[in-house]
């Protein structure tokens, strides 16, 4: 002490600088202690410090939903969704179903809010109830993000169906007089079970396609006879009418018809249908005016399909249906014999042939009472 007092006595200058220095530090020592302590403003923001653990997150589609500590919670979650989705198909065979969304799981740093149990989880991921569920995700804080998880299922079903039978037609000339069809076996309808594959998307059926059937039942096939025209067999029932005297002759030389007139099992048949015979097509052959008249139609006429119609002298009518051509037109005058169209399969027809009427007063008759055979 004695060292630093006789330092001081010897440097005056710097006896005046401590004691400025002192004098500083009290008046500021004063300054402060009469200030009143700032009050921080309420409007200022507060930053709020985060709190931080690491976890795994999942993202679908990019976007983070929520995050767990375990990481096979997140896929266990996903399988319990996943399963309580197809819940809705327990009536066909599933054979795939799969999420279509990106989905990944990242291990990383997240706020500890958005960490979840697996129950919460699955409530992000649309899982309302045991049987009910929305496509629409929700993140951690309970807002929808835009996401729609989006399950695509693969089914098999199972389908009853009727295999129809088919009719089989045998050839009988002794049926010729009766213009009937004799049922010979009833037939019976058999029985399929049909595979089909269909695809979902979020419950909407996308496509569906056939795969197999398998014969249950097998059908019985319907056996019809029925009676055949042909050029040593034909014969014309019309009173004292002989068949050579009649003014009118077969249109069409194919000899073979397929249905007679009258009731059959389609209804009311108000001609004959003529063809070339079992097997021989006849699309395309010419046919001809069976008596001489005028036309007074030709076109299209509904179930006809193309129709010629001609009007002869004593007032009577024959038409001429199914064509696949007309060659004449209205208000020409034809010829018994002048070709004037050929047979088709226009309008209502099962196969091509040539339906021919005769009408008298408009009222339909049997064409094979009044035609002759030969022109």
């Amino acid at each position: 002490m004695k060292r630093i007092l006789k330092t001081l006595a010897k440097k005056p200058a710097l006896i005046s600088t401590i004691t400025f220095v002192l004098l500083a530090v009290v008046i500021a020592s004063v300054a402060l202690a009469g200030r009143t302590p700032a009050v921080p403003d309420e409007s200022s923001p507060v930053l709020e410090q985060k709190t931080m653990r690491e976890g795994y997150g999942l993202y679908i589609d990019g976007k983070l939903i929520a995050a767990t500590s375990i990481e096979a919670v997140i896929q266990d979650t996903l399988d319990y969704v996943l399963d309580s989705r197809l819940n809705e198909f327990s009536g066909d065979t599933v054979t795939s179903g799969s999420f279509t969304n990106t989905i990944t799981t990242v291990f990383g740093e997240y706020e500890e809010s958005a960490f979840v149990t697996s129950a919460s989880l699955a409530a992000l991921l649309g899982i309302e109830s045991e049987s009910v569920y929305t496509v629409s995700v929700k993140d951690y804080n309970g807002t929808e993000c835009g996401v729609k998880l989006n399950l695509r299922v693969t089914t098999e079903s199972k389908v009853t169906n009727v295999l129809e039978s088919d009719i089989v037609y045998v050839d009988n000339g002794n049926l010729l007089a009766t213009h009937e069809d004799v049922v010979v076996v009833e037939g019976q309808d058999g029985i399929t079970e049909d595979v089909y594959e269909s695809v979902y998307i979020n419950g909407e059926c996308i496509s569906k396609k056939y795969l197999s059937s398998t014969v249950v039942v097998e059908a019985v096939d319907r056996v019809i006879e029925r009676g055949v025209l042909d050029n040593e067999r034909f014969t014309a029932s019309s009173g004292d009418t002989s068949v050579n005297d009649s003014p009118f002759i077969m249109p069409y030389d194919g000899g073979y018809i397929s249905s007679y007139y009258g009731w059959r099992s389609m209804g009311w048949h108000s001609g004959i249908d003529i063809i070339g015979g079992p097997g021989v097509p006849c699309y395309g052959d010419p046919f001809w005016a069976a008596r001489d008249g005028v036309v007074t139609f030709a076109g299209n006429s509904g179930t006809y399909g193309l129709v010629i119609i001609i009007k002869h002298e004593d007032g009577s009518e024959t038409r001429y249906a199914h064509c696949s051509t007309i060659k004449v037109t209205v208000g020409e005058v034809v010829e018994q014999g002048q070709i004037i169209g050929n047979i088709g399969d226009t309008g209502f027809v099962t196969g091509p042939h040539l339906h021919f009427e005769i009408r008298f007063d408009g009222q339909t008759v049997n064409p094979l009472e009044y035609v002759r055979l030969y022109k």
